[in-house]
């Protein structure tokens, strides 16, 4: 594995890392203050750039779709696992599993989760978009352009 390949994951590495990160402020919000602020899965895009710059991915653009998997994946998994499951737990309901199975056979349970999934999704997808219209071109047509310039020193 050469060097570039390795900070490309350890760049993915942070991303996940600060994608969960991101997601805990609204994971607390959620359960521990029955406050549904959706709307900061905003930031879990925004974390997950941050962490893939603080462990110096390498970047290229592999950056946003490798950003936009893992913060989808984050931001379904809490809110349809994390988020119920932790709810179970805090208000004392009895085994998560079978709590959980009795919970998603409730369509009313359900409409709500999948409405505040789609929000988050919505949310972070905007956190995605920002990052993407504010750095990555920019940092992209630079790296083309020294690119181009080795090309054409060697031509």
């Amino acid at each position: 594995m050469n060097k570039e390949n390795k900070k490309q994951l350890l760049g993915f590495f942070g991303i996940f890392l600060f994608a969960l990160i991101g997601i805990f402020p609204m994971i607390l919000l959620y359960v521990y203050c029955n406050i549904n602020w959706t709307f900061l899965a905003f930031f879990v895009g925004i974390c997950s750039f941050v962490g893939y710059r603080l462990f110096k991915g390498e970047m290229n653009n592999r950056v946003i779709p490798a950003i936009s998997i893992i913060t989808f994946i984050v931001v379904i998994i809490t809110m349809l696992y994390v988020i119920p499951a932790l709810l179970v737990i805090h208000k004392d309901m009895g085994p998560i599993f079978d709590v959980l199975s009795i919970l998603y056979n409730d369509i009313d349970f359900v409409k709500v989760i999948i409405k505040d999934t789609i929000i988050a999704f919505i949310f972070a997808s905007f956190g995605i978009y920002i990052i993407y219209k504010k750095t990555m071109p920019h940092e992209l047509v630079v790296k083309d352009n020294k690119e181009n310039k080795k090309l054409t020193k060697k031509k």
